[in-house]
């Protein structure tokens, strides 16, 4: 957002405001290169009610943002308050779908998305029209990935990152890698991941991480793989445990819908928003499990689907539906 220097400059470069409360609903980040005068500012005319902030509020938005900004600001003479500040960049926000470090707010970045889950996720997300960002240890095997995908959706917003960079690329970043690695990923992209943004655990404690078969998993100290990563992730990012059961052949056949529930724990907020991305997805549902340490659970129906795939020789792989919902409820 163009913010003038003598309109309180910049944005603070944490996105919070004086109290220290995300002035965008936790939903972007600022960079640190820019200026915190808007901080200093705001408690100034907090402290003082005759200060020198006696401006209409519109002199905070730069000249090529007025006209967008006006209607959601009342004719304000005066200080300016804390709450009218936080509206006003709200609103101002909205009119520019990129942050100022590059994050695009409508985009899911999903880490492991050259795997077969992974890739199909995001086959899917792009085809919705979401812009999409592939994680990989390596760069090379992101942008191969990247260019699969744009293969089928030619008119899809798609690139391939090195999972640090792509971690800081979208406010909602999927882990869709193998539970031996799920450590030593969510490690490395910690220092790239903001508070506000949502990790979603898709992660299975499978037993073939200590050379056992699939068919079983083995203990977690935290209870889940997700919980696992919710001890690791900096503090103010939420995790989500999500899509573990989908299947991931039926995610790559474009052509026809997954048919499959998706059982979504977590806290509610970050919850909702994730419940949200089922419905890009033709024949996914989306169902309310309830909190984190439900994944405990809703994981280890993992083992037991790839058990059932072997056993009935299900190449396409075979999903769960919870039947008896109400349809306004399969809910938030």
């Amino acid at each position: 957002m163009a913010v003038t220097p003598v309109d309180l400059d910049r944005i603070a470069p944490d996105g919070l405001n004086a109290d220290r409360v995300h002035v965008f609903g936790n939903a972007r980040r600022i960079e640190a290169v820019r200026a915190g005068p808007l901080v200093d500012a705001v408690r100034t005319g907090a402290r003082e009610a005759q200060g020198a902030h006696r401006v209409p509020a519109l002199a905070f938005v730069a000249p090529d943002d007025r006209q967008g900004a006006g209607p959601g600001l009342p004719d304000l003479r005066g200080p300016i308050p804390r709450i009218v500040v936080r509206q006003l960049l709200v609103h101002c926000a909205s009119l520019h779908p990129f942050s100022e470090n590059g994050m695009r707010q409508d985009a899911i970045a999903i880490l492991g998305g050259t795997g077969d889950q992974g890739l199909g996720l995001a086959l899917r997300f792009a085809k919705a029209g979401r812009p999409v960002v592939i994680g990989s240890r390596k760069l090379e095997r992101a942008e191969e990935a990247a260019a699969a995908v744009r293969k089928e959706i030619p008119d899809g917003e798609v690139e391939g990152l090195v999972n640090e960079d792509a971690a800081g690329r979208a406010p909602i970043v999927i882990l869709s890698v193998p539970f031996e690695h799920f450590a030593s990923t969510v490690k490395g992209i910690r220092d790239n991941l903001a508070e506000g943004q949502i990790v979603v655990s898709m992660g299975v404690p499978l037993a073939t991480a200590i050379g056992d078969g699939a068919v079983r998993t083995v203990g977690i100290w935290q209870g889940s793989c997700a919980e696992l990563v919710k001890s690791l992730v900096p503090a103010g990012v939420q995790v989500v445990s999500a899509f573990q059961n989908v299947p991931a052949q039926r995610l790559q056949h474009l052509a026809e819908q997954v048919d499959c529930d998706v059982l979504v724990s977590g806290a509610r907020v970050p919850r909702e928003r994730v419940m949200e991305l089922c419905e890009l997805v033709p024949g996914l549902r989306a169902v309310n499990a309830g909190p984190l340490a439900n994944a405990r659970i809703v994981e280890a129906i993992t083992a037991l689907l790839i058990g059932l795939n072997a056993r009935y020789k299900v190449s396409e792989g075979l999903g769960i539906r919870i039947t008896g919902l109400p349809d306004s409820d399969s809910s938030r």
